[in-house]
């Protein structure tokens, strides 16, 4: 059976375009449970899933979880349970809901996972879960204790934490946070006293995301934590949406309430992406605004030594588009975005104007679903 297989890792590790998985897995007729062909497939990838490359696999992970055939998602959960300590990149997939049926059939798998393991796989799995919260009350009273039992490890890393111990060592900080954020749907007495220990640290995005779990859970909190985390402008924006979503907008400190304020902590929490400038910008000032579709932009421009095209100089960004009736404010209906080309005090506006033709081409080539 291996031998005629074969065929199979090299088709995969040869190809040009993540599309090419669908075309192989229809070719393959996985869609057929009755078909004999079905089980030597499972067992030959089972077997031999570590010689195909670990991008390729983690894009084959991510067809199977979400595919409407039966027979594929239940590959990707034969996948990824027995094969987890071995996986060297995690697909990310919370940005796929499940339907309820298939969230459920899920869901002892990913209990087996957040209990078993820690790292990129818990922290994977505890994303998909908060992706489906609207289905926990579904969940049976053993399984939620199962998930709040994986959640005790919040009082090990916030013990480990306020020791002094590196708080941006990977994934302790980002773990924390998701467990804190997971901890919001649990209303869990013990937990929520761990989360409150979190407030201690010296570090606003753990902050953050306690102040959310706490407050939605109308947990008391001290006022100069909220402050803290409002007067951070990485942390202020995305700390005034979560008021908002909760319709307690009055917690968020009047001083820190102007647009010009929460639109900065848009730009500048974007601009901090790994995949942007991965840090703060050095400078940033507020230039002007403009209107797009009765939406209100506002345009920045901002310093930073991580881009050595622009070494002290200014770069132009914008960010909205914001709702005038809504205003003041996070929340946007549009994009915060720069192409990081070096700021014209004369000629902005114009800038401004092909960062939008520039978006809209991008957007006319996104595939429809």
């Amino acid at each position: 059976m291996e031998k005629k297989y074969k065929y199979l890792i090299r088709r995969f590790n040869k190809m040009k375009k993540i599309e090419e998985i669908k075309e192989i897995f229809i070719e393959l007729a996985l869609n057929k449970m009755e078909n004999e062909e079905l089980e030597n497939i499972y067992n030959f990838m089972l077997a031999n899933y570590n010689k195909i490359k670990p991008v390729i696999f983690a894009e084959i992970l991510r067809y199977l979880y979400s595919s409407d055939i039966i027979a594929e998602f239940r590959l990707y959960m034969t996948l990824i349970k027995n094969k987890h300590s071995h996986i060297k990149i995690m697909p990310t997939l919370h940005d796929f809901i499940l339907p309820e049926d298939k969230f459920m059939d899920f869901l002892p798998v990913l209990i087996y996972l957040v209990s078993k393991c820690k790292g990129k796989i818990r922290v994977n799995m505890y994303m998909i879960l908060i992706r489906h919260s609207d289905y926990f009350s579904k969940i049976s009273m053993e399984d939620s204790d199962k998930i709040m039992r994986s959640l005790s490890d919040i009082d090990k890393y916030v013990d480990y934490l306020s020791k002094g111990n590196n708080i941006n060592k990977y994934p302790i900080r980002f773990e924390l946070e998701i467990m804190i954020d997971v901890a919001k749907y649990f209303n869990n007495q013990t937990i929520l006293y761990n989360v409150l220990k979190s407030l201690k640290l010296n570090d606003s995005e753990i902050k953050l995301f306690s102040l959310n779990t706490l407050v939605y859970n109308n947990m008391f909190v001290k006022e100069e934590y909220i402050e803290e985390v409002a007067k951070n402008i990485s942390t202020a924006a995305r700390l005034y949406v979560f008021f908002t979503d909760m319709n307690k907008k009055g917690m968020f400190p009047e001083k820190y309430l102007s647009q010009e304020y929460l639109a900065k902590s848009n730009m500048v929490y974007w601009l901090m992406y790994p995949s942007e400038l991965g840090n703060e910008p050095d400078e940033i000032e507020f230039v002007d605004t403009v209107e797009e579709n009765n939406l209100v932009y506002y345009i920045f421009k901002f310093k930073s030594i991580f881009k050595r095209h622009a070494k002290n100089k200014w770069m132009i960004g914008i960010g909205g588009g914001y709702v005038k009736e809504d205003i003041p404010c996070a929340k946007y209906d549009g994009y915060v975005y720069s192409n990081y080309e070096i700021f014209d005090d004369v000629n902005y506006k114009m800038q401004v104007e092909e960062i939008f033709k520039m978006i809209k081409e991008y957007e006319k080539n996104i595939p429809a679903e």
